[in-house]
């Protein structure tokens, strides 16, 4: 790694030095010694030469560049500034000012010697290019916008000009403008699939499902075995509720030996939604092995052994859920309901009506929970005049008229209808009973 970044940072400045410093015969074999990769050997040489004369600027740029070579950034930026003081806003010297202070990591400095290169050359692409990238790591990122935004403009086509304009907006959290370049990006080379992965992400996260299993599968393309973009696109696809080609996705992740938390329970809801129950209470047991910290699958196994009808169990993973900690209110009164109707199940009247009362606090509006406990109530714990309160709730809170309800119109029997006719059964059982209170 360090040979690769030698040659990059010596491929930037190497060709100018002929044609800005007039080199003597002296100083050739300085030069050769920096081509061949020699750079002890140059600096030796340069060293030499600048005991007798320390105004040779080109030499100082060869020691430079030497220095760079060795990633000797600070000895390098001291070499620059002597040629600077012999041959002031020559415009290699900038920039090669401009690299190394970035390089080490001083920003301010960085921007200051890009700002002049360009002065020199406005059209300097190297310089401009290194400004944007020292605003942008310096939070000037507006700066670092209008940079970026002149070199895309003059080369739309360049895959790095758009991806690092897409990863200034999303550092201002423009994600809309951060959407369009990466994914003209990722047009330009859809092999970064790193890239890939993080734009399918932001489409997920502005819910922009279909786009982002499109991203994630043009990536796929590069690499089918690439798990971070199939666990995207099984997400992209599973929030869509494209349940067929979200399993194929987590299940190739798991043939990939990805057996990861996020897989486990995904599969897990997936296979619950559609009925594989078995195989739901697999991945949900492995999910919770890997963390038994979530309320959310705890949550999931309950209702996995409901539908088992193993209604023990459900009630032990349903408590689970809500002894870890409180959710939003809504997702609690859920789980409070299917512990309520597992109780039932049980024939736990009592333990059933007060899970009932339970989501009913969180919940107040929720005509079925108020219908149960009226027919708990009612069934099984002979409190009519109590049932008769829940079922009028239900009655008044419906759009329905139940007394002019047609039941040829529909299928099923409206709450509220019911609710309706079983008020008028109860008041006339305490009728004749004697236990009717007039109004």
């Amino acid at each position: 790694m360090k040979k690769t970044l030698k040659k990059i940072i010596l491929l930037a400045f190497s060709v100018p030095v002929m044609s800005v410093f007039s080199l003597h015969s002296q100083s050739s074999a300085v030069f050769n010694a920096l081509m061949n990769g020699r750079y002890q050997d140059a600096i030796h040489q340069a060293d030499r030469i600048l005991v007798t004369d320390t105004s040779m600027a080109g030499v100082w740029f060869l020691k430079g560049q030497a220095h760079m070579g060795l990633l000797q950034f600070d000895r390098a930026e001291k070499a620059f500034l002597q040629v600077l003081r012999q041959a002031p806003d020559t415009l290699p010297v900038l920039l090669a000012l401009g690299q190394t202070t970035y390089l080490q990591g001083h920003d301010a400095d960085a921007i200051r010697w890009y700002e002049k290169a360009l002065q020199k050359d406005p059209s300097g692409t190297t310089a401009r290019l290194g400004l944007a990238r020292a605003c942008y790591r310096h939070k000037q990122y507006d700066q670092a916008i209008r940079q970026y935004r002149i070199l895309v403009k003059k080369a739309s086509w360049n895959y790095a000009y758009n991806k690092e304009l897409g990863q200034t907006y999303l550092a201002v959290d423009s994600i809309k403008q951060a959407q369009w370049y990466f994914h003209d990006a990722v047009n330009l080379n859809n092999g970064d699939l790193s890239l890939a992965t993080q734009l399918a992400r932001l489409y997920i996260k502005t819910k922009d499902y279909k786009l982002a299993a499109d991203i994630a599968l043009l990536g796929l393309r590069s690499d089918t075995a690439w798990i971070p973009l199939l666990e995207t696109l099984g997400f992209a696809r599973y929030r869509s509720k494209d349940y067929k080609k979200a399993v194929a996705a987590f299940e190739r992740c798991l043939s990939l030996a990805d057996s990861s938390l996020f897989v486990l329970k995904h599969l897990g809801y997936i296979y619950l939604s559609q009925d594989r129950l078995k195989e739901a209470e697999q991945m949900l047991l492995q999910a919770w092995k890997k963390n038994n910290t979530l309320p959310e699958i705890a949550y999931y196994l309950g209702l996995t052994y409901e539908n088992m009808k193993k209604y023990d169990t459900a009630t032990v993973w349903l408590k689970k859920a809500i002894v870890l900690y409180h959710p939003p209110a809504k997702l609690m009164a859920a789980i409070y309901r299917e512990l309520a109707s597992d109780y039932y199940h049980l024939k736990n009247w009592i333990n059933a009506f007060d899970n009932y009362g339970k989501a009913l606090s969180l919940d107040p509006g929720n005509e079925e929970v108020l219908f149960r406990m009226g027919e708990i109530c009612d069934y099984h714990l002979n409190e009519k005049g109590k049932a008769m309160k829940y079922y009028q709730r239900v009655v008044d809170r419906s759009d329905i008229n139940p007394a002019v309800w047609d039941p040829e119109k529909t299928t099923t029997i409206p709450l509220a209808v019911a609710a309706w006719h079983r008020i008028k059964a109860i008041r006339e059982e305490m009728h004749f009973e004697g236990r009717l209170k007039d109004r």
